[in-house]
């Protein structure tokens, strides 16, 4: 049996849905600029954006690195 890497599966995640990340990296751009120049509502309304899409792609690499790094699964 091979020893895997450290960070092997969450590497891989990140590898094979790279276009996923990158999008989520440009979004987050986008609405950071426009919060940037916003006021009122709308300036709220980007940077809750901003918040989700970092928050939810954080926890979606955190969860994945728990399960196939941390986890007895790959073994």
């Amino acid at each position: 049996m091979t020893k895997r890497k450290p960070l092997q599966g969450t590497s891989n995640i990140i590898r094979f849905n790279w276009p996923y990340y990158v999008l989520s990296m440009v979004v987050t751009a986008a609405f950071a600029v426009l919060w940037s120049i916003s006021v009122g509502p709308l300036a709220w309304a980007a940077l809750i954006i901003v918040v989700l899409v970092v928050g939810l792609t954080l926890i979606s690499l955190l969860v994945s690195f728990y399960v196939y790094d941390l986890s007895n699964l790959t073994r």
